[in-house]
């Protein structure tokens, strides 16, 4: 379902935004989206949100890192 973030059918304005923000802010090249490449997202978001979406991707994203550097098992 992820995958068709980009389809109006499935999610608001609002969704695909924050959705594709968090792809840019997750990716994992060696540059940060530069600001024009936000800017659609911004606009549509605002900065207060679209920072609230970033930090929430960034913390969720040391957590993963994180648990799959420590090779951390879940046990049953």
């Amino acid at each position: 379902m992820i995958s068709s973030w980009r389809d109006p059918d499935y999610f608001t304005p609002e969704e695909r935004a924050a959705l594709s923000l968090v792809e840019k802010t997750t990716l994992t090249a060696p540059t940060s989206p530069a600001p024009c490449e936000v800017s659609e997202e911004l606009r549509v978001l605002g900065d207060e949100r679209a920072a609230a979406v970033q930090w929430s991707t960034i913390a969720i994203n040391i957590y993963n890192r994180g648990s799959i550097a420590s090779r951390f098992t879940i046990k049953h």
